[in-house]
């Protein structure tokens, strides 16, 4: 999934703990996370609300960028379903 903007971009994968995996996203470093989560939302139908993100043993916040934590090209970011009720 590509977003348009003039930034350069970067090419990620979303990987579920089941193996599944998600991508190519392509999205400039300047993305927060909680638009990461709309695409993937997008892709796999998995609600925002139930995503949690992890990369490098580190869930991703919402309001922090690929950038912010040095997400580098053809990256693996884990995508971990909350539990209901928590």
């Amino acid at each position: 999934m590509k977003f348009s903007g003039k930034e350069d971009s970067m090419i990620f994968y979303v990987r579920m703990l089941s193996g599944v995996q998600m991508g190519p996203f392509d999205m400039p470093g300047s993305t927060y996370f909680r638009d990461v989560k709309w695409a993937i939302e997008r892709e796999c139908g998995l609600s925002v609300g139930e995503q949690r993100l992890i990369y490098s043993g580190r869930q991703m916040e919402d309001q922090r960028s690929l950038d912010d934590y040095n997400i580098k090209e053809n990256e693996i970011i884990f995508l971990v379903s909350r539990l209901q009720g928590h």
